[in-house]
């Protein structure tokens, strides 16, 4: 009888610890540690009864609000998921303390996951130049500044200026900002990219809330400069084919020859552009190249003689003999 009362004692005190083991090993997670507001929060979870129903509970810290429970039915291999919860606005700077409570096991796990209120500002600048954000409305201060060339300060008003490569500004809360494009050593604004709200040269309001980003570009670009162009002299019938050596020619919009458009011209790199006389007028002009940058600055380097066709014998053609004198045909032998 003692005997028989040892091992049954021994079966319960084996079944309790087996109990405490799948206790342990009951789990519940959440596929992120943070989440803006409207963002679905995935959880999963593993170790429980095959079958059971298990109650998910939210409590708020601090608390705010509550929520309704949700439920998971584990499957075969004892695992749960769930994606039906999501933080609100009113969430912001919550923490969450998930409960799962297996209905059959009476197993229960435990997680955190909060829904922060951290947004952050991205610039990007391309070439030399600056963007400078300023708080435009609200209370949001800026925590930090980094990557890239940058700097920022909250006395009076919060703003931040990035000077060079991608910088990360990072809010305390929801913010709207005005940003400004300022170009330096010489190069001018010529537009903003990466994002709709933003376009044109003009000043670009940003805003972003929860943990969302806004993430804009700011391209700034050198006025085009002409060091060469060969040849340098054509006929004012037009038609002569001319190399354009110089810098900055991507995006090149206009060449002219004095203020006549090229007859056609094709960027072949930032360094050389081929162009098509147009035709013109016995005497020299300066060709230029127009970018969104600017105009290129004139120069002895870029100027191009126009002078009388070339004449052949058979043909007949029209020559200027003197400015006083008029067109006059003469026939060759």
């Amino acid at each position: 009888m003692k005997r028989a009362l040892a091992i049954a004692a021994a079966l319960l005190l084996a079944l309790a610890l087996q109990g405490m083991a799948a206790a342990q090993s009951a789990t519940v997670m959440t596929d992120q540690s943070d989440y803006a507001p409207g963002t679905i929060v995935t959880i999963t979870g593993s170790g429980w009864q095959p079958g059971e129903t298990v109650t998910l509970s939210f409590v708020e810290s601090p608390l705010i609000d509550t929520h309704p429970d949700l439920t998971a039915v584990a499957d075969p291999s004892g695992n749960i998921f769930n994606n039906q919860f999501s933080p609100d606005s009113h969430d912001i700077n919550i923490t969450f303390t998930l409960t799962a409570t297996g209905g059959t096991s009476g197993l229960q796990a435990q997680t955190t996951f909060t829904d922060a209120n951290n947004p952050t500002l991205t610039i990007t600048i391309t070439g030399s130049g600056s963007v400078t954000a300023v708080r435009s409305s609200g209370s949001a201060n800026i925590s930090s500044c980094t990557g890239g060339t940058c700097t920022f300060s909250n006395s009076g008003t919060p703003q931040a200026t990035c000077s060079a490569g991608t910088c990360v500004v990072k809010w305390d809360a929801n913010y709207t900002a005005t940003l400004t494009a300022t170009g330096s050593g010489g190069s001018t604004f010529v537009g903003w990219s990466g994002n709709v709200a933003c376009s044109g040269t003009g000043t670009c309001s940003a805003s972003a809330n929860g943990n969302n980003d806004f993430a804009v570009t700011a391209t700034f670009e050198t006025a085009p400069t002409i060091t060469s162009v060969s040849p340098n002299q054509g006929p004012t019938t037009g038609g002569t084919s001319v190399t354009i050596t110089g810098t900055n020619f991507i995006g090149t919009t206009a060449v002219k020859f004095g203020a006549t458009n090229a007859t056609s011209f094709t960027v072949n790199s930032a360094t050389q552009i081929t162009a098509t006389s147009p035709t013109g007028a016995l005497g020299t002009v300066h060709i230029t190249v127009t970018t969104p940058a600017g105009t290129s600055a004139t120069s002895a380097n870029d100027q191009f003689t126009y002078i009388s066709p070339v004449v052949r014998r058979g043909q007949v053609i029209v020559a200027t003999l003197a400015p006083k004198d008029w067109h006059t045909v003469v026939g060759l032998q």
